[in-house]
């Protein structure tokens, strides 16, 4: 969560669920910008396992009171290698909500900033890693 054009955290595509919201848009444009693939799933949430399929990291924008019915329609699209991760303000409730829905690696972020960015702006997140992530898994969405 860095903001800085570093490494790309895996060649597969990365799926921004919300991306229509000001926070997902955010980190559409960001990737982008640092020559990720990235991928958009919004709301009917249609083909979602083609979207889905190949994805290395898919990062969950959305508000924290669809953020469970969210997790049940994509879980079960998702590649069993696949990260997931969320830019979901509150932080206990939907890390326990991702490792109950979710066997795979599941890393936990807190952005410590807003929408509204400048160019070049540092921007600062917490991590909060779950249950099977690796140091790897930890260091992509740190990249990210």
């Amino acid at each position: 969560m860095s903001g800085r054009t570093s490494s790309a955290p895996t060649a597969r595509k990365i799926v921004v669920v919300g991306a229509s919201g000001r926070m997902g848009a955010l980190f559409m444009e960001l990737g982008a910008k640092a020559g990720f693939n990235m991928v958009a799933l919004n709301r009917p949430y249609a083909n979602v396992a083609e979207i889905c399929a190949d994805a290395g990291m898919v990062i969950v924008s959305v508000p924290a009171k669809a953020f469970a019915d969210v997790l049940n329609v994509i879980v079960p699209h998702l590649p069993p290698d696949a990260i997931l991760t969320d830019v979901i303000s509150v932080k206990e409730s939907p890390l326990r909500q991702m490792e109950k829905s979710w066997e795979g690696e599941i890393v936990g972020t807190h952005p410590l900033f807003g929408p509204k960015n400048e160019p070049g702006d540092d921007l600062p997140g917490a991590i909060g890693p779950g249950k099977n992530s690796s140091p790897e898994s930890v260091g992509m969405v740190e990249g990210f």
